[in-house]
């Protein structure tokens, strides 16, 4: 069974080939009637990620999908730890859906 609520992170529209992406998992949730979230953080430091993640705790958000660069990675782990996101009920996936291909 398909979780029903995921966050889901994406890089901005201008541009952008993970905005493919990001448009079809909404695509996806509209038909099978998710509710997803996109929330871009392309310009957050630590304390804007501890900010979103209490954010999204008070929402009772426990489900994720996050679109990260490799580097930013360690970072968000990090965060999710120091704001005690990282127990029992949270729920993480998270993957770099964007590559870059030369032609």
């Amino acid at each position: 069974m398909v979780p029903q609520e995921y966050v889901v992170r994406a890089q901005p529209p201008v541009l952008c080939p993970g905005y493919a992406i990001l448009q079809a998992i909404m695509e996806k949730a509209g038909q099978n009637n998710w509710q997803v979230s996109a929330i871009c953080v392309e310009n957050f430091n630590d304390a804007n990620y501890r900010r979103l993640l209490e954010d999204l705790d008070r929402r009772q958000e426990k489900k994720f999908v996050m679109d990260l660069e490799a580097e930013r990675l360690s970072n968000m782990l990090e965060q999710i730890v120091s704001v005690g996101k990282h127990v029992k009920g949270y729920h993480y996936i998270m993957a770099n859906l964007v590559s870059t291909v030369s032609l």
